[in-house]
């Protein structure tokens, strides 16, 4: 019996911010082709079934970009059906997103924790302010609460990870 790792890139390297912190848009920049665009439908089928087929145990499905939010709510709900539809060996799932926040909403907090999604939140520091004006120490904390102000309610704990990078110099 063995348990497999799946890390998808639903929206290649795209982001909706420009973090001092990130490695990502230099890497980008390196490569022939900077982005790959947004992952298909078909591709994110094909990776979820052979999955199921090869897993005996468990299966993790982690997301992380660029910024996986930009995919959309509608990929990530797609992704649990089809996660539901060729599991038929009563696999355990698990799905993990690493996000910097920016695009979440109610519709998604809801999605997450009706779904039991381990979230990572990534921030530079408390005192980043981002393209809103809000500084992403306070968005973050806000998420956090509205995150787990859900889960009490589905009567499990919600799983989160909050990330705080110090500024780092490019040079």
């Amino acid at each position: 019996m063995h348990s497999l790792s799946v890390m998808l890139k639903p929206a290649s390297g795209q982001c909706n911010m420009h973090c001092d912190y990130c490695f990502y848009c230099d890497e980008m920049e390196q490569r022939a082709q900077a982005s790959y665009g947004f992952m298909s439908e078909e591709t994110l089928q094909n990776v979820i079934r052979k999955t199921m087929l090869n897993a005996d145990r468990e299966i993790s499905f982690s997301y992380q970009g660029g910024e996986p939010t930009l995919a959309g709510l509608a990929f990530f709900e797609k992704a649990v059906e089809l996660q539901r539809k060729y599991n038929r060996k009563g696999i355990r799932v698990h799905n993990a997103l690493q996000t910097n926040g920016y695009a979440l909403n109610e519709k998604w907090c809801q999605f997450f924790v009706r779904h039991q999604f381990l979230i990572g939140l990534s921030t530079a520091c408390r005192r980043r302010t981002m393209c809103t004006g809000i500084g992403s120490w306070r968005m973050m904390d806000c998420l956090k609460k509205r995150l787990c102000q859900g889960s009490q309610k589905k009567k499990y704990k919600l799983k989160m990870m909050l990330h705080k990078f110090k500024r780092m110099r490019r040079t």
